[in-house]
């Protein structure tokens, strides 16, 4: 299960960082613009058309967001509370089990490249990947991000 809910939790995180422009904020209050490519290990991995590609630490980052003004997408610490909120909502389980039969799910479930992704905290991969832009449309996938918003 714990597979499954890293997977439903890389899919809210498409959702929420499918942006043309993130900002990667750091404690020092820099704020860097460019892309997310994975986070893996409590390291963002970060390009910038200024700076390149950069490994910036957890440790170092308060916030990466979607575009100037918007939420935070990806929080160092939100990334467990997520996960407990969403294993303690009995509707968001039953709505991650109704896709365990699913077609689609399977095949992403079974797919090397999209698990190791997940592992890694690939998102940019992710975000591109068709069977993952497939498995977004489904209800049960909006209904789970529509609950995690509220």
């Amino acid at each position: 299960m714990r597979l499954i809910t890293k997977l439903i939790i890389a899919l809210i995180l498409l959702t929420a960082t499918c942006a043309t422009a993130q900002e990667l904020h750091l404690k020092d209050g820099t704020i860097l613009k460019g892309t997310l490519l994975s986070f893996d290990q409590g390291v963002y991995t970060f390009s910038s058309s200024a700076l390149g590609t950069m490994n910036i630490p957890a440790s170092k980052v308060s916030a990466l967001t979607t575009g100037e003004g918007q939420s935070p997408a990806i929080n160092p610490q939100n990334m467990q509370t997520l996960q407990e909120q969403m294993m303690g909502d009995n509707e968001i389980m039953a709505l991650i089990e109704s896709l365990q039969n699913d077609p689609d799910f399977l095949a992403i479930m079974q797919d090397p490249e999209i698990i190791t992704a997940i592992q890694n905290g690939d998102y940019k991969g992710l975000e591109t990947n068709p069977k993952m832009m497939k498995l977004m449309e489904k209800s049960q996938v909006k209904a789970i991000k529509r609950k995690v918003d509220h």
